[in-house]
């Protein structure tokens, strides 16, 4: 049985929580098959899957989606395709050096990143407005793209993003609530780096975990997304897992500690990056895993679909 409290925020001082108390879990339906297509971009191929392109009406929102860091997004969202497809067009995709797409070394900056799937929605002919929905590190690449195509994005679904947003200020707080002496940031580089020397892992794997260590080393990933200006007022959603289950038998105590910790200015950021922005929400999700669209794609299909009627609804007022 699940409990669903709806707390939408318009312009006031704190932003509105919805909280998500579970009970049992849900069961899914089997999971349809998305034949992967495949297409030249900047002289490489990328692979994606998509869905309801064809049916879609002129100025409809479409769908992205933006996988984790090293997740094949061709495939990591098909689950939520069969509840959209009725109502709605989505596309999900492979970076460069991910699932089936090729590599390609001159990636090297998350801007990068950012020009080559705009320039991929532009050669599958997927004109804007866009709904982006970031999982993970993919929730800090559709932020950047909101900012580089402001005008061509309507709204935004972070899944439990990565907290793009930390100052140092915050983290040498996670140091200190943690007991630890280390703080959120500073596990990043040399795990990415430990990767980046691992001769028994693919080429593609290393390369993609030097160019992450390369951007997190001094600082610089925190910087440029600090430096962002803020979103327009489009409807924006946060999924956020809190209290995520950890085995603690097999995961240092320290650890599990600095996780807790950092949940705090976890909700602070993302409450303050869309403190201006009507028809936008954080969703709590006690005990929810990291893969909150796989764990229970059912949640995610209706949040899409609440912020896809928001839409809809502020298009009709327009007229």
């Amino acid at each position: 049985m699940r409990f669903f409290i709806p707390v939408f925020r318009s312009l006031n001082p704190f932003l509105a929580v919805s909280a998500l108390i579970l009970g049992l879990p849900l069961k899914h339906k089997a999971q349809s098959h998305y034949t992967r297509q495949y297409i030249s971009v900047a002289g490489k191929k990328m692979s994606f899957t998509s869905f309801g392109l064809a049916n879609r009406r002129s100025g409809e929102p479409v769908v992205v989606f933006e996988a984790g860091f090293g997740v094949t997004g061709a495939l990591d969202f098909t689950r939520l395709y069969p509840g959209l497809s009725n109502s709605a067009a989505g596309i999900g995709y492979d970076r460069n050096g991910e699932g089936e797409s090729d590599e390609d070394s001159t990636i090297v900056t998350d801007n990068d990143i950012v020009l080559r799937l705009h320039l991929l929605l532009k050669k599958v002919h997927v004109p804007p407005p866009y709904l982006l929905v970031g999982h993970s590190m993919g929730g800090a690449y559709i932020r950047l793209f909101t900012s580089m195509y402001p005008n061509e994005v309507a709204g935004l679904l972070f899944i439990d993003a990565a907290d793009f947003m930390l100052t140092d200020q915050q983290d040498e707080q996670i140091k200190i609530l943690s007991k630890t002496g280390q703080g959120s940031k500073a596990w990043v580089v040399p795990a990415m780096d430990a990767q980046a020397r691992d001769t028994t892992l693919s080429p593609r794997i290393r390369h993609r975990s030097d160019r992450l260590a390369n951007f997190f080393r001094n600082g610089d990933f925190w910087k440029l997304y600090c430096s962002l200006p803020p979103l327009p007022d489009i409807p924006v959603g946060v999924l956020a897992a809190y209290h995520k289950p950890v085995d603690s038998s097999s995961t240092n105590a320290g650890v599990v500690a600095r996780l807790r910790a950092g949940e705090h200015f976890y909700m602070e950021n993302f409450t303050e990056l869309i403190r201006n922005n009507h028809n936008s929400f954080v969703m709590l999700l006690p005990h929810y895993s990291h893969s909150i669209h796989t764990q229970d794609p059912e949640l995610v299909v209706t949040v899409i679909k609440r912020l896809l009627h928001s839409l809809a609804k502020a298009k009709d007022l327009k007229k």
